[in-house]
């Protein structure tokens, strides 16, 4: 019950995000594992997870495919939350006319590649604390403080995606096009 409670509260965060969302998205950002839909309608997707919260309501919290079902709606959340974040990555800027030298660009690659694998392991650390918050709220008696962890974890590995967002833009627009 804790756990449909938290990934509603997710949802509606992720719908107020969708709303800024273009209608078309690439339908290889998501895993065909994670969603049945292979459409390029974000609100498809949208309404798949929306379907599987519904399911999720249905089951008996403590069975094996209402836990399951959760860990799946919880990876589709994720899925779609950097989907979000895909999408709302600014567009590559115009290369200036003035260009590094090689041994600047370099450099500037090498420590952009850095920063991008120490907020992968961020994220990775944030999963596991997300993961670990919504064991705690499954387990604990109608608690709102493990329920505002799990959100909190919930917003903590947003805000880290969306950093991984940026910094993979940021070596986008570095790399040549030939």
């Amino acid at each position: 019950m804790h756990t449909d409670n938290n990934l509603r509260n997710a949802l509606r965060i992720l719908e107020q995000e969708a709303k800024h969302l273009p209608k078309n998205i690439s339908k290889t950002w998501f895993s065909p594992e994670l969603f049945h839909c292979r459409s390029e309608r974000s609100c498809d997707y949208l309404q798949e997870i929306q379907a599987n919260l519904q399911k999720l309501a249905e089951l008996n919290p403590s069975s094996e495919s209402a836990t399951w079902l959760a860990n799946h709606l919880s990876e589709q959340l994720n899925a779609f939350t950097q989907a979000i974040f895909r999408a709302k990555r600014p567009a590559p800027a115009v290369a200036s006319k003035q260009k590094l030298p090689f041994d600047e660009q370099q450099s500037r690659s090498q420590s952009l590649y850095a920063e991008l694998a120490k907020h992968h392991e961020y994220e990775r650390r944030l999963s596991d604390n997300l993961r670990q918050a919504q064991a705690a709220a499954d387990s604990a008696s109608s608690s709102e403080s493990h329920q505002q962890q799990v959100l909190l974890c919930q917003q903590r590995l947003m805000r880290c995606q969306k950093a991984i967002a940026n910094i993979e833009a940021q070596i986008e627009r570095q790399t040549p096009k030939y």
